[in-house]
């Protein structure tokens, strides 16, 4: 019988590749043999041209269909049509040997392993931890409470390493395995879509995994932890000590008022800053920086409750936003125009050592539905207008005679475009 070898190609450069040696049916191509189409021959038809040329050239029973024994032996190429562009090529089963396909730029090999044109993968990747070169795995749902349940989720990476695309993937087999602390051991999905609902019904860290296969190919991912949590933890309240602070000074914060019935608080977890039990600080490097640490209480039944803090802003009275001085023995009427977040500075010397007035800052603000909050330290002053406020006031401290110095008066500001503040005293 005549032995034939066709390459196809097609107007949209999607390359099909078939191949005939020796006898045998002709096979069509299945779900997994389209997700190889689509992962790497679509973009290295070229490439695996040339490379099966080569091999059948070193295959004895091969090489005389290309002229590798030194005939002259004609490939036919067939062309583009709209008849044969959403054609899929097909396989030739055959006892006879296969040259390998292989891609250039590809990691993956495919070669026939048997007389069924069998697919195999000479470069299987086993991809460990959470953040997968294919992609990842999580509980859609995350904490949950004991008795609750939430479905698990894989999320593929299209730019992973080995070509694989968005569409071959949906022909893989994902084979969940969810440990003993769920309400199944495992499942088994084909493509994307989510698991069924998990429950749990203890509290603590539960693990999934993911194994993804088709044929020989596996790909393994480990999820993203579940917490499970047991006796709630309620009234926790992460506080500032102050609003803003100097570069020069550390900010800190406080968590209070933690409970948990049926359960003993264990511990505090900060993120981002520096803690110590209950609290917590942060040195700031430079001006304008803000930070809103969070900190997980702990229970000593596995409940583990995020509990985000106040807001900080760092200033720098080497570089005030805004400044305000006092020189000699009376309070000067200038005032300043101040936006929103803008924190001023007092600076100067008081002379009059026999009168000490209490300094205050004031400020009035003009526009629609106008808020307005002045802070210093843990004090504040606010007030409200639809069209404005006036004589918004927040006392700083006794003037003595000496150094005048308050850093951090801070202004939040919405409804206007600018607060005009200036110093007073009572």
């Amino acid at each position: 019988m005549n032995k034939k070898f066709i390459v196809g190609l097609s107007s949209l450069a999607l390359a099909g590749t078939f191949l005939a040696c020796g006898e045998g049916e002709i096979l069509t191509l299945d779900g997994w043999d389209e997700g190889v189409r689509h992962s790497v021959i679509e973009e290295n038809d070229s490439t695996i041209y040339k490379n099966a040329i080569e091999d059948c050239k070193k295959d004895a029973n091969c090489k005389h269909l290309v002229g590798g024994d030194g005939t002259s032996t004609t490939v036919p190429v067939a062309t583009s049509s709209a008849a044969n562009q959403n054609q899929l090529p097909t396989v030739s089963s055959s006892s006879a040997t296969v040259p390998t396909f292989r891609s250039s730029s590809s990691k993956v090999q495919f070669a026939s392993s048997d007389s069924q044109g069998a697919v195999s993968s000479s470069s299987q990747k086993v991809v460990e931890g959470g953040t997968g070169d294919i992609g990842t795995c999580a509980p859609v749902t995350n904490p949950i409470t004991k008795g609750e349940s939430t479905s698990w989720k894989f999320t593929f990476n299209g730019k992973n390493s080995i070509g694989l695309t968005a569409k071959g993937i949906t022909v893989y087999d994902f084979e969940w395995n969810f440990g003993t602390s769920g309400s199944k051991a495992s499942e088994t999905i084909t493509g994307l879509s989510a698991t069924s609902a998990i429950s749990y019904a203890n509290s603590g860290v539960a693990k999934a995994s993911v194994s993804i296969t088709k044929g020989a190919a596996a790909y393994s991912v480990q999820c993203s932890d579940l917490q499970v949590n047991g006796a709630a933890i309620t009234g926790c309240k992460c506080s500032a000590a102050a609003a803003s602070v100097d570069i020069t000074e550390p900010a800190a914060w406080t968590v209070t008022g933690c409970t948990s019935a049926g359960a003993n608080i264990t511990g505090y977890t900060w993120v981002g800053v520096t803690g110590e039990g209950a609290s917590a600080t942060h040195t700031f490097t430079e001006k304008n920086q803000t930070l809103a640490p969070t900190v997980n209480v702990a229970n000593d039944d596995n409940t583990v409750q995020a509990v985000v803090c106040d807001e900080v802003k760092s200033t720098d009275a080497s570089s005030p936003d805004y400044l305000l001085e006092v020189a000699g023995d009376q309070v000067p009427q200038d005032k300043i125009d101040v936006a929103n977040e803008g924190c001023i500075t007092i600076s100067g010397t008081w002379s009059n050592a026999y009168y000490h007035p209490t300094l205050t800052v004031s400020c009035d603000a003009k526009g629609s539905n106008v808020n307005l909050v002045i802070t210093y330290g843990s004090e504040s002053a606010k007030g409200s207008g639809e069209y404005g406020v006036n004589n918004i006031a927040i006392p700083l401290g006794s003037l003595d005679a000496g150094a005048v110095s308050y850093q951090n008066v801070c202004i939040a500001l919405t409804g206007a475009d600018v607060a005009t503040c200036g110093l007073g005293t009572k």
